[in-house]
């Protein structure tokens, strides 16, 4: 029997390589399984929604939040129906009846419309403490202001990426 001395590096490369190729494997089968959805082309509508006009009108008063720079975004496709949602958060001195005529002033002036908070049932679906609705090109989007904490609020743009209308 012929023995073959391996260098202390090729031990090394090999205790390394072969863990680092399992692992590699199995995070592109995990990544081919999950990431499959219909979230992996989400990217346009998302940009899409964060470049609406209503991201850049906050009342006078109102400064984004701390660690805020820019508008988060999310893509959630768990429930069956892949939908995103572009989220700035404000800090504002202002009341909430003053926000909230804020944007529905401004709102107003976008094109949105007022949608009742429980989709004409009678009870309310969501937290939005006011939820307007437009068509951006061609599929239905919500604008929520929600009110998170005392002094903050949330302007989120959400839309379904199949065109599937979402209530408020």
């Amino acid at each position: 029997m012929t023995t073959t001395r391996r260098s202390p590096l090729q031990v090394i490369g090999l205790a390394l390589g072969l863990p680092a190729a399992t692992c590699l494997g199995l995070l592109a089968l995990v990544s081919w399984q999950f990431d499959t959805g219909d979230c992996a082309d989400s990217a346009a509508r998302t940009e899409q929604l964060a470049s609406l006009r209503i991201f850049s009108m906050p009342p006078p008063d109102a400064r984004p939040s701390r660690g805020w720079k820019e508008a988060e975004s999310e893509c959630l496709d768990d429930s069956g129906d892949a939908w995103v949602a572009v989220t700035w958060q404000y800090d504002s001195e202002a009341s909430r009846p003053a926000v909230l005529d804020h944007y529905r002033a401004a709102a107003g002036r976008e094109g949105w419309s007022v949608e009742p908070p429980d989709g004409g049932a009678g009870v309310p679906q969501g937290p939005a403490d006011v939820c307007f609705a437009k068509d951006v090109e061609g599929g239905p989007v919500l604008l929520r202001i929600l009110f998170d904490t005392r002094g903050a609020f949330l302007v989120s743009v959400e839309s379904s990426l199949d065109g599937t209308p979402m209530g408020c």
